[in-house]
């Protein structure tokens, strides 16, 4: 899992970008999709920075508080 730095609403979705190997990636997931992981796209927009990201899986979940 790695955490999400920032996401962009784009014109077919949402765009999340995220950091790998010191080197920044990016992936575009629709809203439909990120509701039906159980996340909410506002909720994502407004603080990326609770969520991750499995690119493998790709699956967004929201951060586990410790």
């Amino acid at each position: 899992m790695f955490g999400i730095v920032d996401a962009v609403e784009h014109i077919d979705g949402i765009e999340v970008v995220y950091r790998r190997d010191g080197e920044e990636r990016r992936r575009v997931f629709s809203q439909d999709d990120l509701i039906t992981m159980g996340i909410n796209p506002l909720d994502l927009l407004q603080a990326p920075e609770g969520f991750a990201i499995d690119p493998e899986r790709g699956v967004v979940t929201e951060k586990m508080l410790s």
